[in-house]
């Protein structure tokens, strides 16, 4: 008995298990299964059945893998037409031979098991690693803080296994009598290696290879949790691997909704484990927006509906201080690893033309070695640091100190050793104002050597002499704009030139606040 058992293992992998195929969509079933199993109750049976059930598992299983083993050896050999034979051979052929790239995934298993906040959040972070296929269609509102709004519908297709792949359709929907046009409709497609961008209206398209960003590994919700909202979008490691960005990513890997909405624990809650929705078991979460600076959706409380199988956002809601939907994800339709085809991910630009990306047109080539040294907006603190920075290597650099301007943003920039200060101030901003507002004034100070930007917010084209004045160590001279009320002043001290372009802000109101404009000290 030894002897024949002393090879078996050897054996049954050239044979019983040659063909056996254990890829990652079986490991995850596996580790779910065991990571699930490990949360219930166990149940005690008394010792003597659990002996006598134990004994009988056992001869079952050795019997079952004798059979199969002397099988394989050829002692108990069948016909060699058998129908196991030609099954195997007809599988080999269609492997082969697959001319359309079809891609059949295992069936989708729902989930019953009761999760926690950690295991809902930490499954949205991760969704790659639980469907391989997906198509469906859902309807998008935005509302924003300033009552603008944006609706789209979304259909689409994806695929992360076997032919990686993805393709988007995405209808806008705009109003006729400020756009020009009802609607728009964009489609993306992927096919692993080129993104093609198209544009119906126009009958163009883009293409490019995209970097691909992110991690292979698990995120956990604690990782991403500690990066400061406002820098998500500035750190693409944080979050997990995913195909190039789409409309359809906001349900299928809703990673920025979890860093948005869930990452503070108490001001939500898991409303309900199982509810049933488009054929799929879902939980619902409920709670309350956490107030940030970054997210403009305008909305007190909000609703997800999070397939628990998958992770995929099917549904969510956001709702003002009376309970009205304001916002929202509807599907009308989720499949999850159905057959898929890789022709899907390629696009027909028949009747299309390839969109021409413009290149950077200087005036002066010498911009080329124009550099950006730092910059920030909109977030006062991050504002600061840059305007702090421009103090201290920059000496001959002016400030606004009049309390009707605001510091919007700052940047610092070099040309060669030339140091540049680019300097935004808003103008009497409303306090319900998002943004810089609409009254500003743009500010530029450099050395009289040095190249600067020719396009952009100085590039004001021909101009009229206002007039000449000295103020705080500057000669100004002040040109009006042609048929606007914008103004351009220009002034010199010693070697460095200033300037500064206004917008919705009159040429005597800038010469007024022009007062206060002074050199650091």
């Amino acid at each position: 008995m030894d002897d024949f058992l002393k090879n078996l293992k050897e054996d049954m992998n050239e044979t019983v298990l040659k063909d056996i195929d254990f890829d990652n969509k079986h490991k995850r079933n596996v580790k779910n299964a065991i990571y699930y199993n490990q949360k219930k109750t166990r149940i005690n049976i008394q010792q003597r059945l659990g002996f006598l059930l134990s004994i009988g598992f056992t001869v079952i299983v050795m019997f079952g893998i004798g059979y199969l083993t002397l099988d394989k050896l050829g002692f108990m050999a069948l016909d060699e037409a058998s129908p196991t034979n030609e099954t195997s051979e007809l599988k080999s052929d269609i492997k082969a031979g697959n001319e359309d790239n079809s891609f059949t995934p295992p069936a989708q298993d729902e989930l019953y098991d009761d999760l926690s906040k950690e295991d809902v959040s930490t499954k949205m972070l991760n969704t790659v690693d639980y469907f391989s296929t997906a198509s469906g269609e859902f309807e998008l509102q935005n509302v924003y803080d300033d009552n603008s709004e944006s609706n789209e519908r979304i259909k689409y297709t994806v695929s992360l296994e076997e032919h990686v792949g993805e393709s988007v359709i995405s209808t806008s929907f705009y109003d006729e009598e400020i756009m020009g046009v009802k609607s728009n409709i964009n489609k993306t497609f992927y096919d692993g290696q080129k993104v093609w961008r198209i544009d119906n209206n126009r009958e163009e398209y883009y293409v490019n290879e995209p970097e691909v960003n992110g991690k292979q590994q698990t995120v956990y919700p604690n990782e991403v949790f500690q990066v400061e909202l406002r820098k998500l979008y500035d750190s693409p490691g944080v979050f997990r691997q995913s195909p190039p960005d789409s409309s359809a990513h906001i349900s299928l890997f809703p990673y920025e909704k979890v860093a948005y909405y869930l990452r503070e624990e108490n001001l939500w809650d898991i409303e309900k484990q199982n509810e049933e929705l488009l054929g799929h078991n879902t939980i619902v979460l409920y709670g309350e927006i956490p107030k940030s600076d970054t997210d403009r959706m305008k909305g007190n409380q909000f609703r997800f509906w999070v397939d628990k199988d998958t992770g995929i956002l099917v549904q969510y809601e956001v709702y003002d201080q009376n309970g009205e939907v304001t916002s929202y994800l509807h599907p009308d339709r989720l499949e999850i690893n159905l057959p898929i085809s890789s022709k899907e991910f390629i696009p027909n630009l028949e009747n299309y033309s390839e969109m021409e990306v413009d290149q950077p047109s200087y005036e002066d080539s010498k911009e080329a070695d124009i550099e950006v040294v730092d910059h920030a907006d909109y977030y006062p603190e991050e504002v600061d640091v840059v305007l702090t920075r421009l103090e201290k290597e920059l000496p001959f650099l002016y400030e606004f100190k009049n309390k009707e301007l605001e510091l919007y943003s700052a940047s610092y920039e070099k040309y060669k050793d030339y140091k540049q200060a680019y300097l935004t101030y808003s103008y009497k901003k409303d306090e319900d104002e998002d943004g810089s507002g609409s009254k500003l004034l743009y500010v530029r100070q450099y050395h009289k050597d040095a190249v600067v930007r020719s396009i952009g917010d100085f590039d004001t084209g021909a101009k009229d002499k206002h007039e000449e004045f000295d103020l705080n160590g500057i000669h100004w001279v002040s040109y009006k704009l042609n048929n606007i009320p914008e103004s351009h002043f220009i002034g010199k001290s010693d070697d460095y030139k200033y300037e500064i372009v206004t917008q919705d802000i009159s040429a005597e109101v800038t010469k007024r606040l022009l007062a206060s404009f002074k050199k650091n000290d």
